[in-house]
């Protein structure tokens, strides 16, 4: 076996876990988005099929539904969508790990705004995630003693 055929066999497999590591990192949300976006951006030390699958994590996670969204704007707000913008795009511009955005007008300016909504239960899930990274790390302090 040659090396171009070992490098060809290396980067589907890199490939195939990296797909796999995303869509895990997808449904869990939260901190394994966070971990997933740090390694997207270190091209360094990760080799480049992980790179580029994980980019996605960047800004193209999946999104709440509209009327999660509304919903979550309508209570920050303390008003109707309607009181407060002319237009309010149901679709999102871009969803990442905490938050999604979309775009509207304000009703009182016509200033055109970018709103940033935080997922749907993301603290809980957040929260979540600190207890279990904190049992993750004694668990490898108490493996790996300094």
């Amino acid at each position: 076996m040659d090396e171009a055929q070992d490098e060809i066999r290396w980067g589907h497999g890199h490939r195939k876990w990296a797909k796999s590591v995303l869509l895990v990192a997808q449904d869990l949300r939260g901190w394994w988005v966070k971990v997933g976006q740090y390694m997207s951006t270190r091209g360094d030390v990760m080799p480049a099929e992980w790179v580029e699958e994980l980019r996605a994590l960047q800004d193209s996670n999946p999104t709440d539904s509209s009327g999660a969204v509304e919903r979550a704007v309508e209570q920050e707000l303390g008003a109707p969508l309607e009181q407060i913008f002319s237009s309010f795009s149901s679709i999102a511009l871009a969803s990442a790990s905490i938050a999604q955005v979309h775009r509207a007008t304000l009703a009182s300016t016509g200033q055109e705004v970018v709103v940033k909504v935080q997922h749907n239960n993301i603290g809980i899930i957040m929260q979540q995630d600190l207890v279990n990274l904190r049992a993750i790390v004694r668990w490898v302090a108490y493996f790996e003693p300094t």
